[in-house]
């Protein structure tokens, strides 16, 4: 008896042991060792994360830096809900990058100029009223970022601050500069958008590097032509200001090549705009300007032009001319047809007219061979006609909220097409030869009165084609 229930012990103990080796072997059901081998694999993966960050000097807790204060070069304190900064930040010695962004100071300690390698500090979404004194003690600043605070004046002596690179005090309420600017030699990137500026200062276009200027939700009502002087300047917003008019001088930024106009009121351009030889990308969105400088076409090297919400009835003849032009967007106009030297922009991959008047897909558009994508939604069109199989490199075609009753057969010649979206119009059948589609990864056709006979052949004929109705 008992060597009978000895044997059943031994018997149990060698299943279990089989059991778990089974278990184990590769090709096993079982998921735990994966389970358990994701597990690792994500713990080595943070310590490795871990070993990097404070390999490359990083560190995002105070306590921890001034514990080990060697070697720390890059201090992140973003939204530690800090009302002040303690002066053993001195203790840091090697320190570059300092970041207490999103916290409630409105204060520095004088110990931070002590800090001699700080090289980037960002005090951004703070309760600052004025840029803090000791920041001009700190020679080797290259970044200085204070935006969205609650600065009325900027003022401060940034004579020391000669290596500055970026400054950026958007989002404030700075409606005066009372700063020296001429001693910022190595001043590239100036970011001071949404403020009340109406003006700048004089010393201002004493800035030979300067290469970003963003002064977009300003008061400015006039562009000094000093604005010639900054040599250097390549992008230029002034984006929802209160601009009537620009100098000539400004085409005389050689170096210029993108340029935001938008929501400003402009009653024209100058002639000399066309004498920028580098511009790249133009927005004039919101600009209701109702002519065009004869110079306008000069712009030999405009690849992105945005005319929205203008009012135009006529598209700008002199736009024809502008030969490099990749991307068009007229949306929200009053267009109802476009000119047949449009046929020149043998370039153009994209182009846009949402709500407009037109009440046909322009048939010059399939001469433009290089077309990528079309939208043409919220117009008046009602058919689309054969011109469009001609357009054998579009892969994005959208005619949303319009009045088309069917589409062409020459549809199916679209062989690159991708994207193809009719949504809310009046399309109650389909042409045959949908499945020469073989790129078509989003068909969308709700708000038609598609019958269902119809949804299950467009199953049928695009497989692969995502079907939105």
């Amino acid at each position: 008896m008992i060597f009978k229930k000895i044997f059943t012990v031994m018997l149990l103990s060698i299943l279990m042991v089989s059991f778990a080796i089974a278990q184990n072997k590769p090709g096993s059901q079982t998921s735990e060792p994966k389970k358990l081998d994701l597990e690792k694999f994500r713990n080595e993966r943070m310590q490795r994360m871990q070993n990097f960050k404070k390999g490359r000097g990083g560190t995002g807790s105070l306590n921890e830096a001034l514990a080990n204060p060697t070697g720390v070069k890059n201090l992140i304190l973003r939204g530690d809900s800090l009302t002040s900064l303690t002066p053993r930040i001195k203790e840091i010695v090697e320190l570059e990058k300092l970041d207490v962004s999103n916290n409630k100071l409105t204060d520095l300690p004088q110990e931070l100029a002590a800090l001699a390698n700080l090289r980037e500090l960002k005090l951004n979404d703070n309760q600052f009223t004025n840029i803090p004194a000791v920041i001009f003690k700190l020679k080797n600043l290259e970044v200085l970022e204070i935006s969205g605070n609650k600065i009325s004046i900027l003022s401060g002596d940034f004579s020391n601050l000669v290596k500055l690179r970026r400054f950026a005090i958007s989002g404030n309420n700075i409606n005066s500069i009372t700063v020296d600017f001429s001693r910022l030699i190595e001043l590239r990137d100036f970011e001071i958008a949404k403020n009340k500026l109406s003006s700048l200062p004089e010393s201002f276009y004493s800035l030979k590097s300067l290469s970003s200027l963003n002064l977009n939700e300003n008061e400015m009502t006039t562009l000094s032509p000093r604005i010639s002087a900054l040599e250097s300047l390549s992008k230029l917003d002034i984006e929802s200001n209160k601009l009537k008019t620009l100098p000539k001088e400004i085409g005389q930024l050689k170096n210029l090549k993108l340029l935001s106009l938008k929501k400003n009121i402009l009653d024209s351009l100058p002639e000399d705009f066309g004498n920028l030889p580098t511009l790249f990308r133009l927005d004039l969105s919101e600009t209701k300007i109702p002519h065009f400088p004869k110079s306008f076409g000069k712009l030999s090297t405009l690849s992105n032009l945005a005319m929205n919400n203008n009012q135009l009835k006529e598209f700008p003849k002199s736009i024809t001319d502008m030969v490099s032009l990749h991307e068009l967007n007229f949306d929200d106009n009053l267009l109802t047809s476009l000119p047949a030297d449009l046929e020149k922009l043998k370039s153009l991959s994209s182009v846009s007219f949402k709500n407009n008047s037109f009440t046909e897909i322009p048939d010059i558009l399939s001469k433009l061979e290089q077309l990528r994508k079309i939208d043409m939604s919220g117009n008046k069109i009602k058919t689309v006609g054969p011109s469009i199989g001609k357009l054998v490199e579009i892969q994005i075609l959208i005619l949303n909220q319009n009045e088309i009753t069917s589409l062409p057969k020459e549809i199916t010649n679209l062989v690159k097409l991708r994207t193809l979206s009719v949504s809310d119009n009046k399309i109650s059948n389909l042409p045959a030869g949908l499945e020469n589609l073989k790129q078509l990864r989003i068909f969308t056709l709700k708000g038609n009165p598609i019958s269902d006979d119809t949804k299950d052949n467009l199953k049928k004929s695009l497989p692969m084609t995502r079907l939105i109705y």
